[in-house]
């Protein structure tokens, strides 16, 4: 029986899943922090207007 090692190693597939992932997450998080940005500065305005 002949033993072959395995290597336990990354594959380009996994980078690649781990990128898009942490690319979509900063997306998200980006477009959720604008619109906090947006609704606060809305806010501040209709506060001065009264």
């Amino acid at each position: 029986m002949i033993n072959k090692k395995r290597t336990r190693a990354f594959l380009l597939i996994e980078y690649l899943l781990a990128l898009g992932l942490t690319a979509f997450l900063l997306g998200t998080i980006n477009i959720a922090f604008k619109t906090s940005l947006r609704m606060n500065a809305t806010t501040e305005k209709s506060e001065q207007i009264e």
